[in-house]
């Protein structure tokens, strides 16, 4: 599912005044099944580009296309049902206060609708859920399959980034954004 930006502009204001432009008539394509590394210094939109794609922020102009289907419109929770994303920073993307397995509970709920209130209150893993999950987990290699019922909250960065990362591609997204 390719991805395809067209004239994308983005600034902000400056603390004190100006403005600072940091994307403007930018252009990219990412064909289906291919990879794309995003590299540059500190505070040079990098993350700020991601932001965009997933919709937490809006873009100021231009189009952004996965698959044919038009994103600007759409919020970030409705981008959610086809993109994938881990955070940079590991204590974002995830629920601290919920178990390992609910948080891979929530983020499996994307497959079948945006985020809807029901999809928190049918959030409680059943048994089932709870083998699955530790499958998954060990099948990964993953020390963390007999602590599914671990708050989030609890866990190492690493490891918290880590659970993140299998959240992201539970719900098998057509885009995975990786910051």
């Amino acid at each position: 599912m390719s991805l395809h930006i067209e004239g994308l502009a983005w600034g902000h204001s400056q603390p004190g005044g100006g403005w600072r432009q940091l994307f403007k008539d930018f252009n990219l394509e990412c064909p289906t099944a291919q990879f794309l590394v995003v590299i540059g210094s500190n505070g040079s939109g990098k993350s700020t580009l991601l932001n965009l794609v997933a919709g937490t922020l809006p873009a100021q102009a231009g189009s952004l296309k996965l698959a044919e289907r038009s994103l600007q419109k759409l919020s970030d929770y409705r981008r959610a049902r086809w993109i994938g994303r881990v955070m940079q920073n590991p204590l974002d993307g995830t629920a601290p206060g919920l178990s390992i397995a609910e948080n891979l509970r929530l983020a499996e709920s994307r497959r079948h609708s945006p985020f809807r209130l029901q999809s928190l209150l049918g959030i409680h893993p059943n048994q089932a859920d709870l083998r699955r999950y530790q499958e998954l987990l060990e099948s990964l290699g993953l020390p963390l399959a007999d602590r599914v019922n671990t708050p989030i909250g609890q866990l190492s960065g690493g490891q918290r980034q880590t659970i993140s990362l299998v959240m992201a591609t539970l719900a098998e997204p057509q885009l995975l954004l990786l910051d």
